[in-house]
């Protein structure tokens, strides 16, 4: 029977008739009754499929005879007979806007769709046409329910029920394995469906799941216990993490470029695009090359920044991306304006993209600027500004982390050491953070300016530990009283300034010579009452005052490149300390600093 196809409509592609005759080749039923042309009969024997037609007698009288079409047999083939449905394929029973909803295989397996009010609708449909309450037996045997959880077998196929009805009006259906499997399948968990481990063979790895191309599980990987991974396609597996990643970028010239000693720790954490540029970035060319999924980082700067991070932090610890733009020889407007910024902006970009099939988003969180160990323009801390700015606008970085250079081997007075500090004085909005002076770390061989391997590690490590509200001691004021210099620090809340064993000059102003200091000591701030100040003693007293310097222009040039010191040095710091990974101990050194003193005309005044 044809019949609307409007959507919630049900088309009766056969009338299901439940007979506890097992045997019967002939067929008679009320045409009233019977709304199809096709009748699928089902008993404890098997399933047959009956089709109607018309004939009129010889004295003119219509009369319905049915005929046996297809027989499914539960453990027998019958001699002789074919069946109407191939292998594999299935006939509807019911159809709900035009889509099956219960059909029937070449197995007399029953398929349906997991829609329970459509499932109803056709069996209140097939009860109306039989003229048979669900309430009573259905002829096969089977007790009427009486208590919770009891069903009424509506079709059974070979005596196993296949569709029932609850008192409550639920239909329960027996599904074969296969359309079990095939449900499954559709049945999405939070966090995938459960896989078998094998799909992670070379891992120690439990409680898998599969979502899309992402596999999610628990393994012995990295660190001393088990924790959840996450793992896309033949990509490498990923510790798991919250949805935000955290992206740390070093910018500047070949101070930028120097070598470190140690690879991060946590491998499992820490990311590049898979662009195929790595953590070293392009260093100011021209790429088109996208990324699509992430790789891991290997050794450098940045990497050992979020390393150094990670290890501390007693948060969650989110994946990290780590990228390096450093162009040789680059000054401060050809970083501002270049093809390299171009290159850092478009680095942030690609981890957005690198990310994104492990739905989760980046954002900035430092960028790292090593430049000017020999720049000596007169307008440094203007130009550090304005780059500082751009970085800003085109990253939408957190903080910009600075480093006062160090001079090089040959020449301790560049206008950068102090344009560094004297940016930061003025930064307004700008988040910038001094992270560390450079001179406390030794000269590579070979270099002039660039930091030794363990030195750009430590340097590197301090990177990750400095936060908005880090500062090293930083001097901002200073007095001479005839042989007594009182200089006051600025420093982190909870600490104390560590007297200098070496770094601190005095050039008399009217002699130009050099006035020894005999003694440095941390005394009590008469404001504050904070151990910040540093008193001074010089062997004598200066005529016309003169020039304190601390780790500026003090040792003596070294005309080879053996690695040593810069030009520039000291030991000078505050009370806070924490361990390396290469072995030594991180400490807070405090900025190259130099003030002009005004003194007294006359030694004996």
């Amino acid at each position: 029977m044809a019949m609307s196809q409007r959507k919630g409509t049900i088309d009766v592609m056969a009338t299901v008739v439940v007979s506890g005759d097992a045997h019967f080749d002939e067929l008679v039923l009320d045409p009233d009754v019977v709304l199809s042309d096709r009748i699928l009969v089902v008993n404890s024997v098997g399933i047959s499929l009956w089709s109607r037609t018309f004939t009129t007698s010889d004295d003119g009288v219509e009369e319905t005879l049915w005929t046996r079409q297809a027989r499914w047999l539960p453990a027998r083939n019958e001699p002789g007979f074919v069946p109407i449905i191939r292998r594999g394929d299935a006939l509807d029973i019911v159809r709900t806007g035009g889509v099956g909803v219960v059909a029937l295989d070449d197995q007399g397996f029953v398929h349906a769709r997991l829609a329970e009010k459509s499932v109803r609708d056709a069996l209140h449909r097939i009860r109306g046409h039989l003229g048979v309450d669900l309430g009573q037996d259905l002829g096969i045997g089977l007790p009427v329910p009486q208590r919770r959880g009891d069903y009424i077998s509506a079709i059974s196929v070979g005596d196993e029920p296949v569709v029932a009805v609850s008192p409550e009006g639920r239909v329960a259906l027996r599904l074969d394995k296969a359309s079990m499997q095939a449900v499954a399948a559709e049945i999405v968990l939070p966090g995938g469906r459960y896989e078998t481990p094998d799909v992670v063979a070379s891992l120690d790895a439990w409680d898998v799941r599969r979502d899309g191309d992402i596999l999610r599980f628990t393994a012995n990987y990295w660190g001393n216990h088990p924790r959840a991974y996450v793992k896309r396609g033949s990509g490498d597996p990923w510790a798991e993490s919250i949805s935000e990643i955290q992206v740390r970028l070093l910018y500047g010239d070949e101070l930028a470029d120097a070598p470190l000693s140690h690879c991060p720790d946590h491998f499992a954490h820490i990311l590049v695009p898979n662009d195929g540029h790595g953590q070293e970035g392009l260093n100011g060319e021209v790429t088109e090359a996208e990324a699509d999924d992430i790789d891991r980082s290997g050794k450098g700067f940045a990497a050992m920044a979020a390393d150094s991070w990670l290890r501390a932090s007693k948060r969650a610890k989110p994946w990290i991306g780590a990228r390096s733009e450093a162009v040789l020889g680059a000054d401060l407007d050809e970083l501002a304006e270049g093809q390299a910024l171009y290159n850092l902006a478009r680095a942030c970009t690609q981890f957005r993209q690198a990310v994104a099939p492990y739905s989760k988003r980046s954002s900035v969180q430092a960028v790292s600027l090593l430049q000017g160990a020999a720049d000596g323009r007169p307008d440094y801390k203007a130009a550090l500004l304005r780059l500082s700015r751009r970085i800003v606008t085109e990253t939408g970085t957190r903080q910009i982390n600075l480093y006062q250079p160090a001079g090089t081997a040959f020449e301790g007075r560049p206008t950068s050491v102090f344009g560094t500090v004297d940016a930061y004085r003025e930064r307004g909005e700008i988040p910038l953070v001094l992270v560390s002076p450079i001179y406390p770390m030794r000269r590579r061989s070979g270099s002039m300016l660039q930091p030794d391997p363990v030195g750009m590690t430590m340097l590197a490590e301090l990177d990750g530990l400095a936060g908005p509200d880090w500062l090293p001691p930083l001097a901002f004021y200073a007095e001479l009283h005839r042989n007594n210099i009182a200089v006051d620090f600025e420093i982190m809340d909870g600490c104390s300034l560590v007297a200098p064993s070496f770094g601190l000059t005095f050039i008399e102003a009217e002699t130009g010579r050099s006035i020894e200091v005999v003694d440095s000591e941390v005394t009590a701030d008469p404001i504050t009452l904070e151990p910040t100040r540093l008193l001074v003693t010089l062997a004598e007293q200066p005529v016309g005052g003169g020039v304190l310097r601390y780790a500026y222009d003090n040792l003596q040039p070294i005309f080879d490149l053996s690695g040593s010191t810069f030009c520039n040095g000291g030991d000078m710091r505050d009370s806070w300390s924490h361990p390396s990974i290469t072995g030594e101990t991180l400490h807070r050194y405090a900025f190259s600093f130099e003030f002009n003193l005004r003194g007294y005309q006359h030694a004996e005044d």
